[in-house]
């Protein structure tokens, strides 16, 4: 009876330890299923490889593939490079950007700057001042205001004007072109020198107002804040005007003393702001 007892007890024992193992065994395979991160779905899409300007025909050169969360992929994107192969862009694309169908142009439409202008838009490709006109802070797609000032004829010669003619026009491209010099010398080459040209997108209107300030006077671009869209009205500024109430003598003409910080000086300097750059360049008066 004893042995029978025994028998019993070791039997429920085994049991018992086998129901414990299994149910420990169940606990820890749900531990690590919880502390194993479950594998992100992931999905290839095309990107540019390279910088690319608008106006240009995609080619294979141009598109490499990355990966992407599934989840987070950006709407209108391609998965397979030949999708694009041979499409226009219609704004700039940088390295790693994922191209979507609103950078590209639609099929059938042919590469140059024609295939980036808005319905109704015109491009006119006009020289700027070297220095303050560009000076290698306009890139393509950034907006600016233009000014011109205008030194010539009976009523500007001895009073020049500036005046802002243009505000808010989107800048298509930059670059410079090679300009021959129009004084000829007997016995030398025509001097070549290169000039500093943009481009901008202009309404029919505002390309005859453009036309007429490039030919009439020096054109000067401002950069505008890529948030910035307000349009002020301006009056523009004579000579006269600015420098009315300044004399050549030790006083104003309100008499105030002239200090050392208001005196003339031959030169002149100008803060150029580049987005965190803060650049100061001297020019010559």
């Amino acid at each position: 009876m004893n042995k029978m007892r025994r028998y019993l007890f070791l039997v429920l024992a085994i049991f018992l330890a086998g129901i414990a193992a299994w149910l420990s065994y169940g606990w820890l395979q749900k531990k690590m299923q919880v502390a194993t991160p479950q594998r992100q779905q992931t999905v290839k899409v095309v990107v540019a490889r390279q910088r690319v300007d608008p106006g240009h025909v995609l080619s294979s050169e141009d598109l490499t593939t990355q990966e992407w969360p599934a989840n987070i992929v950006p709407k209108g994107s391609y998965l397979k490079p030949e999708e694009v192969v041979g499409r226009v862009t219609a704004a700039t694309l940088t390295p790693d950007e994922v191209i979507t169908n609103s950078k590209v142009r639609p099929e059938g439409i042919a590469g140059g700057l024609s295939a980036v202008l808005s319905n109704g838009q015109r491009a006119m490709t006009v020289r700027v001042d070297d220095v303050v006109g560009v000076g290698g802070f306009v890139n393509p797609g950034d907006h600016v205001d233009v000014l011109t000032t205008i030194a010539r004829g009976e009523s500007y010669a001895n009073n020049p004007l500036t005046r802002i003619v243009l505000q808010n026009i989107k800048v298509l491209t930059t670059g410079e072109r090679l300009q021959v010099s129009e004084k000829k010398i007997p016995g030398k080459s025509p001097t070549v020198s290169k000039a500093r040209v943009v481009t901008l997108e202009v309404t029919p209107k505002q390309a005859e107002i453009l036309a007429l300030a490039a030919q009439e006077g020096v054109l000067i671009l401002a950069l505008r804040a890529q948030t910035d869209q307000e349009v002020m009205a301006t009056r523009g500024t004579r000579l006269s005007k600015l420098t009315q109430g300044v004399g050549e003598g030790e006083s104003q003409g309100n008499g105030q003393k002239v200090t050392k910080d208001m005196a003339y000086t031959s030169e002149y300097r100008i803060e150029l702001i580049k987005g965190q750059k803060h650049v100061y360049q001297k020019f010559d008066r």
